[in-house]
């Protein structure tokens, strides 16, 4: 065979391959877009439950949790699974917005892991009218009719337990 020919067909082979490329570059774009939109979906998940702690709204906070049996929260040496336990623990703690304090977050990192999970890192500190208290947390969040909630948090204290 000679190089015109080889050159002809290589064309032909290429020209077959770019509707394929073309997709593959569709699906990468639209995954990054959902991704960019599902980041500010949960970071405004966070703000919300901010924004109900801050004004002593117990109810409105644990809205962001998952209203699952699996649901889990854990720091230091308690852990507390499924909705219902979660509220209940929060509860007896914070009575009211003066015990409850002033709750924020920063340094917040969001990595998609499917369509419907993403992996959050954040820090976060608490005023209260006793102490001021610092930590590190590891959240999973899942896509649900309701939009992103919480189903795994686990946080530690930067003073220790």
């Amino acid at each position: 065979m000679n190089t015109q020919s080889q050159s002809i067909r290589r064309a032909g082979n290429l020209s077959k391959l770019i509707p394929s490329v073309a997709a593959l570059a569709f699906i990468f774009l639209t995954a990054v877009a959902a991704d960019a939109a599902d980041t500010d979906d949960i970071r405004a998940l966070l703000a919300g439950q901010v924004t109900a702690w801050n004004r002593g709204d117990l109810a409105g906070f644990v809205q962001g949790f998952a209203r699952v049996d699996r649901v889990r929260i854990a720091t230091c040496d308690v852990t507390k699974v499924g909705w219902n336990e979660i509220r209940t623990a929060y509860s007896p703690l914070f009575q009211d917005a003066s015990a409850m304090g002033t709750l924020s977050f920063s340094d917040i990192e969001i990595d998609p892991l499917t369509s419907d999970l993403a992996y959050v890192f954040l820090r976060s500190k608490l005023q209260t009218r006793v102490k001021e208290h610092h930590g590190v947390a590891s959240v999973l969040v899942r896509k649900t009719a309701d939009g992103w909630k919480i189903i795994v948090d686990h946080s530690s204290s930067d003073a220790g337990c």
